[in-house]
């Protein structure tokens, strides 16, 4: 056993006997940066990525503004006595239904564009996964091949990549 997985295994009390138990063992406790998930990603599928992350934090920013607009419409109603042919009620309340269809279209808008660039950047880098894998099932000598069928060599990939 490597001295890295005696440290691991003395580190949680875990003892292993077998080597598919250790492979599954090593598997769990791998921990990767992420940085290392975009190594199939080119410059532009990473800036795709960040600014979806920034609109998802800007989606996620207007949100509680819906709550406040809603608060100060409901105060406006408790404020005035008068609520019939009010003139300056019927303004107030414009005001802040414009600025709810303000934030309804930046909204959507925002969404729009966060789940277009981050399924864009996804679908690239799922399609650059799976021309590597195709390339490395290529490189197989013919005895992998005839060990393992096309409907096992599908699968894997379908399953590991999508």
């Amino acid at each position: 056993m490597s001295r890295r997985l005696r440290s691991l295994l003395s580190k949680v009390q875990f003892r292993v006997t077998r080597c598919d138990e250790v492979a599954i063992f090593l598997n769990l406790l791998h921990f990767q940066s992420h940085a290392s998930e975009f190594r199939f990603a080119t410059a532009k599928d990473r800036c795709c990525v960040a600014l979806g992350f920034i609109l998802a934090i800007c989606v996620g920013a207007i949100l509680p503004v819906d709550a406040f607009l809603g608060g100060l419409y409901a105060n406006i109603y408790l404020k005035e006595e008068e609520h019939i042919e009010n003139e300056e009620l019927w303004w107030e309340a414009m005001y802040i239904c414009i600025g709810f269809l303000s934030g309804a279209v930046a909204i959507f808008v925002l969404s729009y564009l966060q789940q277009y660039l981050l399924l864009t950047a996804a679908h690239r880098i799922a399609g650059r996964i799976r021309k590597e894998f195709i390339k490395a099932v290529l490189r197989q000598d013919a005895a992998w091949l005839d060990a393992n069928s096309a409907g096992t060599i599908t699968t894997t990939l379908n399953e590991y990549v999508a």
